[in-house]
């Protein structure tokens, strides 16, 4: 029972020492989303309010829409659908933020 005991040890020393952590470029606390499969339903546009894209280390470049309620949904970039909800939100948010940078330009030069 000890032999065995001594064994577990160095296998469990031995496997501590091989396996190493590698740090991402960006930083050890950056965190990393990939997507190992993809959402076979279609996601209703009006339930997603932002996504990101997977980082460019994964194995599969994937396209993680939000919901509504924060679930993280992963989507296949190159399927219509998933383009035309990423399209969209696009368009939303390029609408919400130009004025307010126009806003901001306009009154600063004006002040200056």
């Amino acid at each position: 029972m000890k032999v065995s005991g001594a064994v577990l040890f160095l296998v469990l020393v031995t496997a501590a020492l091989c396996c190493q952590v590698h740090a991402s470029p960006e930083g050890p606390s950056t965190p990393t989303t990939c997507c190992f499969e993809f959402t076979t339903r279609k996601i209703p546009p009006k339930l997603v309010v932002s996504y990101e894209t997977t980082s460019s280390r994964c194995a599969k470049e994937g396209l993680v829409f939000v919901t509504r309620r924060g679930l993280q949904i992963c989507t296949n970039p190159k399927e219509q659908w998933v383009q035309d909800i990423k399209n969209q939100l696009d368009k939303k948010n390029a609408k919400t933020q130009s004025p307010e940078f126009l806003t901001t330009f306009s009154t600063q030069s004006s002040t200056e």
